[in-house]
């Protein structure tokens, strides 16, 4: 906390075996990026870091857990006096975001970066406008689908969300029509039956010919 500014600085390591396009935006004169490494004797880590400016103090902060961590990763930040909860995807805080966006950022899926972190009633609200009073900690677990976790938030209030970070693509809709499913099977087997038959009955006649 600065000058009444509010910042979250974000800290990863990463192999100093890093690819080419990230050394020249790092301003990184190395050319170990193309070399074969050991296992045994891994290369030194370098530490990448990024601030952030938020629109509002933080009580606390989690993140997403999944059951095999194939998922997105989502963000969870509780902001101080209002007792919101917000999720702001984990891409937003990823320290290689460059000034310049380049053909080869948008393949890693890279956003181009922004000092200033949204955060607000535009990313979505576990809390839907209720307050959740002095938060101390957001605790994400896994469930038994990938596509889903579970987040709990813990203060002199507690608040239970589900969510999806990476939507429920594990999952099929309520509205799913397994009738016509089980309808679309059985014509498809009874169609190749009856296909491989009348198949049969003209090599059939070929061959008396």
């Amino acid at each position: 906390l600065t000058a009444r500014t509010v910042s979250d600085v974000v800290f990863e390591m990463v192999p100093t075996a890093i690819p080419a396009w990230l050394a020249r935006s790092l301003h990184i004169e190395t050319d170990v990026y193309n070399q074969t490494m050991s296992a045994h004797a891994p290369p030194p880590l370098r530490v990448l870091g990024q601030s952030y400016f938020l629109s509002a103090s933080v009580r606390a902060m989690g993140i997403s857990q999944t059951l095999m961590g194939l998922a997105s990763k989502l963000v969870y930040f509780a902001e101080e006096g209002s007792g919101q909860v917000f999720s702001v995807d984990k891409r937003l805080l990823d320290p290689r975001r460059p000034v310049k966006v380049e053909a080869t950022h948008r393949e890693e899926g890279l956003m181009q970066y922004s000092e200033h972190l949204p955060m607000g009633f535009n990313q979505f609200s576990l809390t839907h406008g209720h307050n959740v009073a002095l938060v101390s900690k957001v605790v994400s677990f896994p469930s038994r689908l990938e596509s889903t976790c579970h987040v709990v938030v813990l203060g002199l209030d507690m608040l239970y969300h589900r969510m999806q970070p990476s939507a429920s693509f594990d999952t099929l809709n309520e509205d799913f029509s397994h009738a016509f499913l089980v309808l679309t099977i059985t014509a498809l087997a009874v169609g190749s039956v009856v296909t491989g038959r009348m198949a049969k009955r003209a090599d059939l006649k070929v061959k008396w010919r």
